[in-house]
């Protein structure tokens, strides 16, 4: 297996009809992880997802990992798939605010 390599993407995202109040704005990482057959940051490595707290950045249960292994094509389709089944967001709204190391 080869070296890990953790770094997450934290993203934010403001529902359009509350766009205004902060109490309705979600952060969350997004965060290739190890595989069974792969570490993670590598090509066919699993994503992870999860809302975090403001500002610590801190995970709020649960985690979410994509199914199977995440391919070059597929990893955006079911990042998107995930944040809007699971926690309410449309990825393709958001603002990448930082990555966490």
């Amino acid at each position: 297996m080869g070296k890990d390599y953790r770094v997450s993407t934290v993203y934010l995202y403001k529902p359009p009809e509350s766009e205004s109040f902060t109490d309705t704005w979600v952060y969350y990482r997004v965060e290739s992880i190890r595989g069974p057959d792969e570490p993670s940051g590598t090509l066919n490595a699993p994503i992870q997802m999860c809302k975090v707290s403001w500002p610590t950045f801190v995970d709020i249960l649960p985690v979410t990992d994509t199914p199977g292994v995440t391919g070059r094509t597929s990893a955006y389709k079911q990042m998107c798939k995930i944040a809007k089944s699971q926690r309410g967001v449309e990825h393709e709204h958001s603002i990448d605010i930082g990555i966490l190391e």
